[in-house]
């Protein structure tokens, strides 16, 4: 008889959760979002034990999924730039992402 596979064990101190201007909560990776100048201060400034959840009132949900899309890139390719790809940006987005990078600072 085969037995259950042991449950999945995730370690929340290594996540922080971003909430867009809509509400919507986006889990992510917390050394990922912490290529942000302005999330790592966030981050760095919560205490241990403490959920990590960060709100963005001012960032549509389009360009804050796009904007967390950028940070696992960065936190994948910024040692291997030899292998990077080109990060495809929507013409329609671009400006707002710019903004939004100079306000996260990354």
């Amino acid at each position: 008889q085969e037995q259950a596979p042991a449950p999945v064990r995730f370690d929340v101190s290594n996540l922080v959760t971003l909430v867009g201007a809509d509400g919507c909560e986006y889990v992510i990776d917390k050394q990922c979002a912490m290529m942000s100048k302005l999330i790592k201060g966030q981050i760095e400034e919560i205490k241990e034990g403490e959920e990590a959840v960060l709100p963005f009132p001012d960032i549509q949900p389009d360009i804050l999924e796009k904007t967390i899309q950028y940070f696992y890139y960065k936190y994948r390719y910024d040692n291997d730039p030899d292998e990077r790809p080109d990060f495809d940006v929507p013409p329609e987005m671009a400006l707002d992402l710019m903004v939004v990078a100079s306000h996260l600072g990354c």
